[in-house]
């Protein structure tokens, strides 16, 4: 029984060793990983001893019944609010509307090559409007701004969005339309995400569709991309989410690595992305970026794993936007080069939303990026 019990306290003290550590560093802010993880199991070894064989007959008993009641209310309030999701998931892919769904051959034909101009659509993940750069950077993006009106760009500093979620914001936007908010059952947004209005509008219109980026999520599947787990909004998978809190956390920053070569594929294809001509193609390019986690600094260069998810130092934020906007400007430049009779729409979804001791009013994370361009 008192293994039991000193059992369930390591795996408490495992799964949320995080929050722990960070209540000491704010009492001893030159405490590392490194000096405080070995101390805490240090501390929980002496407590196991005197728990096993000093502590007075009365205190291990008590033990003996209030750890399992905790652990088996969490359990128990875990699955109650985990129901509900899932009946709610399987009702909407059962009860989804036919008219909702969309006959691929019949788009097939009616998408015919035409000589309508080329539309590309490019969303960069939480790149902040220029007023947030400047009000809480002090950062001018002013040589970007320029840039964009030189090329004939129409830049909107009023445009904003209803809500600072990837999620909410792309599932209406593709939809023309205010479909989904905060309270929208998951599956019910990747079901409106599969086929949305955009893309059957269009093809009745003779376009079709190409995806560029990170966009199989957003209905538009690529021919190398596998099934993606699933993801919070913040896009961490559900292993990362719980390295992110325990004693293993480092881990879950080692995932970033990878990211990164995935980001770095993507930002390839948006150089690469131009049609030929006047051929009704229309082209969605999302990329995760400058979005967290921090991969690169303002030339392109690596950032250390520890400043990944690091909001705190604001050139982290900074220096990917920097360098995510050079990429915007090649792209742009490609473009005008080869397919100038065309319509162009650069936008984010949100601007910076921020984190740890970094936060934004609501009406900045709504501001966002938004420039258009046509002949």
């Amino acid at each position: 029984r008192k293994a039991g019990v000193l059992s369930a306290i390591f795996l408490f003290l495992f799964y949320n060793y995080a929050s722990l550590e960070n209540v000491i560093r704010k009492i001893l802010p030159f405490a590392r990983y490194w000096h405080i993880l070995p101390t805490v199991l240090l501390l929980f070894v002496v407590f196991a001893w005197w728990f096993t064989a000093k502590a007075p007959k009365p205190v291990v008993e008590i033990s003996q019944m209030l750890v399992p009641i905790l652990f088996s209310g969490l359990v128990v309030i875990n699955i109650i609010t985990a129901i509900p999701g899932g009946i709610q998931k399987m009702n909407v892919r059962a009860d989804s509307p036919d008219e909702l769904q969309t006959d691929e051959a019949v788009l097939k034909e009616e998408s015919s090559t035409g000589n309508q101009p080329n539309i590309y659509l490019l969303i960069f993940d939480e790149y902040a409007s220029f007023h947030q750069l400047e009000e809480y950077y002090g950062y001018d993006n002013k040589d970007f701004r320029d840039f964009l009106t030189e090329h004939n760009f129409v830049v909107s500093d009023e445009s904003r969005n209803e809500y600072p979620v990837t999620n909410i914001v792309l599932t209406n936007m593709l939809n023309l339309e205010y479909v989904v908010d905060s309270g929208t059952p998951v599956a019910e947004q990747e079901m409106l995400r599969e086929t949305p209005y955009l893309y059957t509008f269009l093809k009745e219109k003779g376009y079709s569709i190409n995806g560029v980026g990170d966009t199989t999520w957003l209905g538009i599947p690529k021919e190398d991309s596998a099934e993606k787990e699933t993801t919070s909004i913040e896009g961490y998978t559900l292993e990362t989410l719980f390295l992110q809190k325990s004693m293993m956390y480092p881990l879950a920053n080692g995932n970033s690595a990878s990211e990164r070569v995935q980001m770095e594929k993507y930002l390839v294809e948006m150089d690469h992305m131009v049609q030929v001509p006047n051929t009704s193609q229309f082209t969605l390019s999302y990329v995760k970026s400058p979005h967290q986690p921090f991969l690169f600094d303002e030339h392109g260069g690596n950032v250390s794993a520890s400043e990944w998810h690091n909001w705190d130092r604001l050139e982290n934020y900074l220096g990917q936007l920097k360098y995510i906007t050079t990429l915007i400007e090649d792209a742009v430049d490609n473009i005008m080069k080869d397919d100038p009779n065309s319509v162009v729409i650069i936008c984010s979804d949100h601007g910076a939303r921020g984190g740890g001791n970094v936060d934004f009013p609501i009406e900045e994370k709504a501001r966002i990026l938004m420039a258009c361009y046509t002949q």
